[in-house]
C-alpha cells in the first residue's frame, strides 16, 4: 500500500492553515482549555479570527468531534495538531494529523486517484494512515461517489444496464448461450 503525504506542503503552511481554519482552530482551543463553553458564539481569542462567530453547524461539528476524540488529541512539539493512536506495527506507526479542509481535496484526489480510482475502502486506509478530518467518511464516500471515472467504469456506455433472464434449461447444457456484445 503506497503511503500518501502532503509533500507539496510545508510545516509552516500546515500549521498556518490548522490555525486559520475555524473547526481545527477550535480543536487547537479546545486542547489548550477544555471548555465547550467557548463555542457558545463568542467572537475568538486568537487575534487572526477576532470578528469571527461560530455558528451552529461549524459548533455541531466540532462538539461532536471533540467529545470522540477529546482523550488522543494533543498538540505535537513541532506545533500541529495531531490524534494518538494506539501503537499497531501492522497498520500505523505515528499519529494522524488533523487535517484542516484547505488539504482535503488534494487528500481525496491523492488517495483515490493517484492508486488507480480504488474503492471506498482502500481509499479509507490510505487517507487512515496519516490523517483524520470531522466527516472524513461521508467526504470520501462522495469524493468517490462523484469521480467521473468510476462512475463511467460503473455504467455502461449508453447509460442501459441490461437486466439479464434466467432461462431454465430441460437438460444439461441444453441451452448455450453467449454474450457477443464485447466480444471484440
Amino acid at each position: 500500500m503506497k503511503l500518501i503525504s502532503a509533500a507539496t506542503y510545508s510545516l509552516s503552511d500546515l500549521q498556518r492553515a490548522q490555525r486559520t481554519y475555524l473547526v481545527t482552530l477550535a480543536f487547537l482551543k479546545l486542547v489548550q482549555s477544555p471548555d465547550l463553553g467557548m463555542l457558545r458564539g463568542r467572537p475568538w481569542e486568537a487575534k487572526e479570527m477576532r470578528e469571527a462567530q461560530i455558528d451552529a453547524d461549524v459548533r455541531k461539528t466540532v462538539t461532536e468531534f471533540y467529545t470522540h476524540w477529546k482523550d488522543q488529541l494533543y498538540v505535537s512539539s513541532r506545533g500541529i495538531l495531531c490524534r494518538r493512536r494506539k501503537p499497531s506495527p501492522k497498520i500505523y506507526d505515528h499519529d494522524a494529523i488533523v487535517l484542516p479542509q484547505l488539504y482535503h481535496a488534494a487528500m481525496l484526489f491523492r488517495a483515490h486517484e493517484d492508486p488507480g480510482h480504488q474503492g471506498v475502502d482502500k481509499v479509507n486506509a490510505r487517507i487512515h494512515q496519516r490523517f483524520i478530518w470531522p466527516a472524513l467518511n461521508s467526504a470520501m464516500r462522495q469524493w468517490v461517489k462523484v469521480c467521473r471515472l468510476c462512475e463511467n467504469a460503473r455504467t455502461p456506455p449508453g447509460g442501459k444496464q441490461f437486466l439479464l433472464k434466467i432461462i431454465v434449461s430441460g437438460s444439461f447444457n441444453g441451452i448455450v448461450q453467449i454474450d457477443d456484445q464485447k466480444i471484440c
